[in-house]
């Protein structure tokens, strides 16, 4: 038997059995099953959660949650006014306030004038234990002014005022004396600071020296 012959008889044979009818004849299942597709709910985050996992710094509700982010190392001095509250010790070397005493308590203000640069000019007064009042108009030079820790160095004229003389103390020179001092700042919230500080009048018939500690409000 050729070849081509029993290439065409075994087609013949196949195409006409019941399996290759199968095949052919075939159609498709109407009740063929639909792709799944797996449905994922949305989850609901909630604020705080939105809030936590932020880049980006949530603003305070207000000034006061905002000056308790402090950090020393980024802190970035802006303010150019402060008033200080303090209070310390004065003592007298030749001519003391206190004849029995040469330490006397004393307690304080100071106003920084604003200025965009160092030095500021800086007004206070003080009143000691005895009765006796210091004014003070200072030049203050800053060093380091826009950081948290701010050294600075203070000189200028002050005042002493002589309660038994009351208003007629300004017009007698002895009461003029020069002053000067040096000290430091340190922030430990925002606006608000330390302030320690050494100080030395000096005048015709006076030498005093002041020791202080100061609570600063910036703004």
């Amino acid at each position: 038997m050729s070849k081509p012959f029993l290439a065409v008889f075994l087609t013949f044979v196949l195409l006409s059995s019941p399996f290759a009818s199968r095949i052919v004849l075939a159609k498709p299942h109407d009740n063929a099953p639909k792709d799944k597709i797996e449905q994922v709910e949305e989850e609901t985050v909630s604020p705080e959660t939105l809030d936590a996992l932020s880049v980006t710094p949530v603003k305070p509700s207000s000034f006061e949650e905002y000056s308790r982010q402090f950090s020393r190392a980024d802190y970035f001095h802006i303010y150019k006014k402060a008033i200080t509250v303090r209070a310390g010790a004065v003592f007298g070397f030749e001519d003391s306030s206190d004849d029995e005493d040469l330490t006397n308590a004393l307690r304080g203000f100071s106003f920084l004038l604003p200025r965009k640069r160092s030095p500021q000019v800086e007004v206070g007064a003080d009143l000691s234990t005895v009765g006796h009042g210091h004014l003070t108009l200072m030049s203050r030079h800053i060093f380091n002014e826009r950081s948290s820790f701010r050294p600075y160095y203070r000189y200028g004229l002050m005042h002493k005022l002589d309660p038994d003389n009351k208003f007629a103390s300004f017009s007698d020179w002895e009461n003029y004396l020069a002053r000067f001092g040096f000290g430091f700042e340190n922030s430990t919230r925002r606006a608000r600071s330390w302030r320690i500080e050494v100080e030395v009048a000096a005048g015709m018939d006076d030498i005093l020296g002041f020791l202080t500690i100061g609570h600063v409000y910036s703004f």
